[in-house]
């Protein structure tokens, strides 16, 4: 009889925007063009099911115009597909498996600038090389989404270029993360969290428009308290929450200063099990060769999984992750969510892969996995990381918001101060072992088949390589870093 080793695969990440203050108008309603609703009856239904599967067989002609492919093509792949039919079939019945925007261009927009922004963010993070890399893009990004609703002219201008925004407005970048956070947080794997601490300040009016905007669109915590530490504790008690207990402080004593307005927080926590557990025997010592020309004796992992990938740089496999959903008729957990291993091939070091990655590489590189028998071998691993972001976002484009910044639209000083952000800070956590994956990040803005497999391949992952917890249904990283030291 096989023992299994119960074990959690956990990650998480917290992002903080703090602005400070230095010597609104509710968001309308929105008319939404409904993703799915393909006979425009006002619903999604099986009907609207049934007529994709028809388009996806060639059995009917696709639509030609944009906004009905964009109705059409659920998934944002750029085809219309059996996946599209079933995503509808799953909407259908309540399961809120499709994102919807006001825009029907913009799931498609939205969703490639959070690839972007993602691989741009990513990169930044992991600067000169040769260091264990962890960022949440999606974490960074929806706080500086929240950000973005208290900006105006070309603060607002900068944020929107940044986060992939081009012809998208900050209504379209709100629905989109609206659904995709009600969706996500109904199951139990990945999470997300909100929240606004506004220091209590009487020369300082906020925007109820702002506040009730994010409260509307990203279910975010409001809280009301002064600039000491006692609420530094309660902010550090949010992030303990909201983290699953993976990171534990964000602010220190002391760090509230008079100046503060107000701190911007998201926190993303992942929590795990592989689909295919290890056994015990098979976590093993092994040789991992680091960055630095040295090497160590650390425990490895073999196994054998069924998704390989590469495309012609770097090879690499995916490992799923056990999901929510039961399928009684396959006997088995939804697969939703996948840890995308990629290794550079010989010859070329991970810092020039990273160097040409762009939003779409990991995207892309997902889509080329082929159903193949692949031996895997890869490092059991543990480690956090913090990020002061001003530098890198600044190269990014988001300038104005650091200085001579219009934030009009998140509260105005009563003494005529200039209102920016101060810092925006990441932290991240992640744990990998024999039974999956625990993964945590937060950000803070302060405003101061059953086809016969191809033949085995094997993939060792014994030197420097990048990692991805991948969502395969919205084809988008919630995690990325990299291994490249022990």
């Amino acid at each position: 009889m096989k023992r299994r080793l119960i074990k959690n695969i956990t990650a998480v990440s917290i992002a903080a925007a703090m602005v400070i203050a230095a010597a609104g108008i509710p968001a309308s309603a929105r008319t939404l063009e409904l993703r799915g609703d393909i006979d425009r009856d006002g619903k999604v239904t099986a009907n609207d099911a049934v007529e994709t599967l028809r388009i996806s067989t060639g059995s009917i002609e696709a639509p030609q115009d944009n906004v009905a492919r964009s109705r059409t093509d659920v998934d944002g792949d750029g085809e219309i597909t059996a996946n599209d039919a079933l995503l509808m079939l799953r909407e259908s019945v309540g399961f809120n498996a499709i994102v919807q925007s006001s825009n029907p261009d913009a799931p498609y927009t939205v969703n490639d600038g959070v690839n972007d922004f993602s691989a741009e963010i990513f990169k930044r993070c992991y600067g000169e090389g040769g260091e264990n890399t962890l960022v949440s893009p999606l974490s960074v990004y929806t706080a500086l989404a929240m950000l973005t609703n208290g900006a105006r002219g070309q603060t607002q201008s900068e944020l929107l270029d940044m986060l992939g925004g081009g012809t998208n407005t900050t209504a379209d970048i709100n629905s989109y993360l609206n659904g995709y956070i009600s969706n996500i947080n109904n199951g139990n794997i990945l999470r997300t969290a909100n929240s606004l601490f506004v220091m209590k300040r009487d020369d300082i009016e906020m925007d109820q428009g702002f506040i009730d905007e994010i409260q509307k669109d990203y279910f975010a915590e409001i809280f009301h308290e002064p600039a000491n530490d006692e609420t530094v504790d309660k902010i550090n008690s949010w992030v303990d929450e909201n983290t699953q207990g993976m990171i534990k402080e964000l602010a220190s004593k002391g760090s509230l200063t008079p100046d503060l307005v107000s701190i911007i927080l998201n926190a993303v926590s992942f929590k795990a099990k592989w689909s295919e557990q290890y056994d015990e025997w098979d976590n093993r010592k092994g040789t991992f060769h680091n960055y630095n020309g040295t090497s160590i004796e650390t425990d490895f992992l073999h196994g054998t999984e069924s998704y390989y990938i590469s495309d012609g740089k770097a090879t690499g496999f995916i490992k799923p992750y056990r999901g929510d959903t039961w399928l009684p008729e396959e006997r088995r957990y939804k697969e939703s969510y996948g840890f995308v291993a990629i290794l550079p091939n010989e010859g070329i070091t991970i810092d020039e892969y990273i160097a040409q990655m762009n939003d779409a590489t990991i995207k892309e590189l997902v889509n080329t996995r082929t159903f193949t028998q692949t031996i895997t071998v890869m490092p059991k691993f543990k480690f956090e990381c913090t990020y002061g972001m001003n530098e890198m976002l600044k190269d990014m484009g988001m300038i104005s918001a650091f200085g001579d910044a219009d934030l009009s639209g998140l509260a105005r000083s009563k003494v005529g101060n200039n209102i920016f952000v101060s810092s925006v800070i990441h932290k991240t956590y992640i744990s990998l072992d024999e039974s999956g994956t625990d993964a945590a990040a937060v950000t803070s803005i302060s405003e101061v088949d059953s086809a016969m497999p191809e033949p085995e391949k094997k993939i060792v992952l014994d030197r420097p390589y990048i990692f991805v917890i991948y969502d395969m249904n919205n084809n988008m990283p919630v995690f990325i870093g990299t291994v490249c030291n022990f």
